[in-house]
């Protein structure tokens, strides 16, 4: 400051309280406003990192379902022919399935049990140096099925067999490129557009697929943990860039999915281009203020609603992330993305729901055949043998050791009788038909023998007959929640209640058990082993239902919620 007070900047005056203004109020303020917009931008790149993280490994993590969903699909079909070939001549049986043959690229063959090539669909000539590469899997009839992986010397490309034993001996086969069927399952998962790149490899570190151009030798980050079966992500640094690595396991065969994306491509260079906005800003609070606001608006919260709606979307909320969030256009991008993407997942999820319900439907039908056989033959034979044995033990009257053993025969017989009525009540619940729900749910709490567990039923508001498929959904999820409860979760009470209001009908079922880990989303009860939730949650979505599980140490409470007015969103269920 020179002698007058002021300043040495020419046409400004600074003395007083306006330097006492500039230096508290203006200059920390200009700080603080610094700090923030720098802060927010380090937070944004922080997110748009976590949450291009977070997508892939949903991706990755979907990617693989799918393609164990397609092995199993291509088991399952295996399985199935080799049941059709025991009333088929092997030629035959294979031209009517010639449909399948888009399902395997390198076609099926019958081998008889000693490794002869019956008859193929195919390179012939392949199927023997397979046979000679693998004698010992294609002559096999231990297994059920089997997938067994292996290469040709002329073949570069790795090849799958898909087995199923036949019961006259021998194996049906079914050949894939691994990297074919990978190709094709991430083909519906990712746009062309996508910088994503994918590796699929095999223990411990063969890669069998890659959508490179040229597969180079390197270190692959995560594909321990991968095949060790864990899904997560890796940030590494490849190529001058860091990537995001996403990973997953296969679990049928234990593979190993990878997925490498820059994260940076998902930003636009706008984004590097607001990186130096604060050092114009500085000096224009107002500007600065408004930047501000407009990053809270356009950034921060579009990321959170795109967030809550990734979450929905993990639930099986196909419809959550089609809502638009607004937002900078980076944003507006990658949910675009992810509404492609739950599109395609939605799809999946449709025809495999279809399936399902097929699968299903075909089971109860099963069931129901059964219970009539053992209800028609095997009961009623039972029942002649008691009465066979009461007429016996009236003509030995005088002979007390042979009324002993006729008694003895005459107990043996009951209890049979009366376990094999539970049992075809447990395969075709004959109350729900006759009686409805209520009753039905009645009669299960009631059947419960062990002594050291407490099985209450409760019903609320007026009962009312639902559609057959809906009752016997109803019933089923009840019963594998108490199997649940009874099994694995040691429990001493169960209360099963029913509560029919106007607008819907809800379902509860609570144990007092140990409780268990629930799962993230529904797409890992198959990868953690809890098919029978599953299995309950499958059907919950068969008749429009909602379900809710919710378990800790004190134990499990399980409550369906079915709207009324919502009709059965698949095929419908046969008791």
């Amino acid at each position: 400051m020179n002698r007058r007070g002021t300043l040495p900047l020419p046409g400004v005056r600074w003395r007083g309280l306006t330097l006492q203004m500039f230096l508290r109020v203006v200059l920390p303020l200009a700080a603080l406003l610094l700090g923030v917009v720098f802060g927010s931008l380090w937070l944004h790149q922080q997110a748009m990192r976590s949450l291009v993280g977070e997508r892939d490994r949903r991706a990755a993590h979907t990617a693989a379902q799918a393609l164990e969903e397609q092995l199993q699909r291509r088991a399952t079909a295996v399985h199935t022919l080799a049941l059709a070939l025991e009333d088929s001549e092997p030629r035959r049986a294979l031209d009517a399935a010639a449909f399948l043959e888009a399902d395997f690229d390198l076609g099926l063959a019958v081998f008889a049990a000693d490794g002869r090539l019956l008859a193929a669909h195919g390179d012939a000539d392949r199927w023997r140096r397979m046979q000679v590469a693998a004698p010992q899997a294609l002559a096999s009839t231990q297994a059920e099925e089997t997938f067994a992986l292996l290469a040709l010397p002329d073949d570069p490309a790795p090849i799958l067999l898909i087995l199923a034993p036949l019961a006259e001996g021998g194996v049906l086969a079914g050949g894939v490129h691994p990297g074919w069927l990978a190709q094709r399952v991430l083909d519906e998962t990712f746009a062309p557009a996508d910088q994503v790149r994918a590796y699929l490899l095999a223990p411990p570190d063969r890669l069998l697929y890659t959508n490179q151009e040229t597969a180079t030798s390197r270190i692959y980050p995560g594909l321990q943990a991968a095949l060790d079966g864990e899904n997560g992500v890796r940030y590494v640094d490849v190529e001058g860039s860091e990537r995001v690595v996403a990973f997953s396991p296969v679990a049928p065969l234990g593979w190993a999915l990878l997925l490498e994306e820059p994260w940076e491509q998902v930003a636009s260079p706008w984004l590097q281009t607001t990186q130096a906005a604060p050092l114009v800003l500085v000096p224009l609070l107002l500007l600065a203020l408004w930047a501000l606001w407009f990053g809270a608006r356009q950034i921060i919260l579009p990321l959170q609603q795109l967030e809550s709606s990734a979450a929905a979307l993990a639930w099986g909320d196909h419809q959550a992330v089609q809502q638009p969030v607004g937002g900078i256009e980076e944003i507006q991008r990658l949910q675009r993305t992810l509404a492609h993407m739950a599109q395609k997942i939605a799809r999946a999820r449709q025809s495999l729901r279809s399936y399902i319900g097929a699968i299903t439907a075909g089971q109860e039908e099963e069931r129901r055949r059964l219970a009539r056989e053992l209800h028609d033959d095997t009961l009623q034979s039972l029942i002649a043998l008691q009465q066979r044995v009461q007429l016996a033990r009236f003509k030995l009257a005088a002979d007390a050791q042979a009324l002993d053993l006729l008694d003895e025969l005459h107990a043996l017989t009951a209890s049979t009788i009366a376990d094999l009525r539970r049992v075809v009540r447990a395969l075709r619940p004959i109350y729900l038909e006759d009686l409805g729900l209520s009753a039905a749910l009645e009669m299960l709490a009631g059947e419960q023998t062990r002594p050291d567990l407490t099985v209450t039923f409760y019903q609320r508001g007026e009962a009312k007959r639902l559609p057959p498929e809906v009752e016997l959904a109803l019933y089923r999820i009840a019963q594998e929640a108490l199997n649940n409860a009874v099994q694995h979760a040691n429990a001493s009470q169960v209360q099963i209640g029913l509560q029919f209001a106007v607008d819907e009908v809800r379902l509860t079922v609570q144990d007092d058990g140990r409780g268990f880990a629930m799962p993230e989303s529904p797409a890992e009860f198959a990868a953690e082993g809890h098919f029978g939730l599953l299995g309950m949650h499958e059907r919950a979505e068969l008749i429009g239902a909602r379900l809710d599980i919710r378990s800790g140490p004190q134990g499990t409470r399980l409550q369906l919620r079915l709207p009324l007015t919502a009709p059965p969103a698949t095929p419908s269920l046969t008791t």
